[in-house]
């Protein structure tokens, strides 16, 4: 922004306060240079639609507003359309106890995490064996879908979990299988909100049962940003 005095010349050493119902700024207060300038980085908040940011423009003491102070700047956060990308590399799964998969899933934009859903395609007999995670691009995240639910029941067919869902995973019996529906995780997914959708998410499963074995045949991450 830039400051001007009354007869329109460039105003300098005004000291400007910035502040933000949400987001963040770079700098809370800032003095404008002798071409009147005043720079300042703003990133926005969670909010879908219009942000504001006031910023009150002072004399050189801090304490006298200039003319026209404050000034609402106003700013508008977009969402960034759902996508969906998949790793079609078929992965064994077991047959040996503390077996572990590891499938990953690169995201190359970077935005803001709002939501996300896992879609599961896997071929493994007695499903109660498998302890099945969500690891984010950090490496410290980590949300639990399943572990140790669906009693004798085989494979995971289009098997989606949304944290939006009305059936919970935890309730599911080998009379499901092979569990094609939409299941609220154990974990919940909104945990991964807030975070940077960009690097590689991780999906890890264990067998934690001798005997039987397995194909992770594809796995799938819909993930939707601001």
């Amino acid at each position: 922004m830039v400051i001007k005095d009354q007869y329109g010349r460039p105003f300098e050493g005004a000291m400007v306060s910035f502040s933000v119902a949400e987001g963040s700024i770079f700098s809370s207060t800032s003095t404008s240079d002798a071409n009147g300038i005043v720079t300042n980085k703003w990133v926005l908040g969670n909010t879908v639609g219009s942000q504001l940011l006031t910023a009150s423009v002072f004399m050189a003491d801090g304490v006298t507003p200039l003319s026209g102070s404050p000034l609402i700047i106003t700013a508008t956060g977009l969402e960034v359309p759902c996508q969906t990308l998949m790793n079609s590399t078929v992965l064994p799964v077991g047959p040996d106890s503390g077996t572990i998969t590891n499938s990953i899933i690169n995201v190359p934009d970077s935005f803001t995490v709002r939501d996300i859903n896992v879609t599961l395609n896997i071929n493994h007999t007695w499903v109660a064996d498998l302890e099945i995670f969500l690891i984010a691009p950090d490496g410290i995240t980590i949300v639990e879908l399943t572990t140790d639910n669906g009693s004798s029941g085989d494979n995971l067919v289009n098997t989606v979990f949304d944290d939006d869902a009305t059936l919970l995973i935890v309730n599911i019996t080998s009379a499901d299988a092979p569990f094609t529906n939409r299941y609220q995780p154990e974990g919940s997914l909104a945990t991964f909100n807030g975070l940077q959708s960009n690097g590689n998410w991780t999906l890890r499963i264990t067998d934690d049962s001798d005997g039987d074995s397995g194909s992770l045949i594809n796995w799938s991450l819909e993930i939707c940003g601001y």
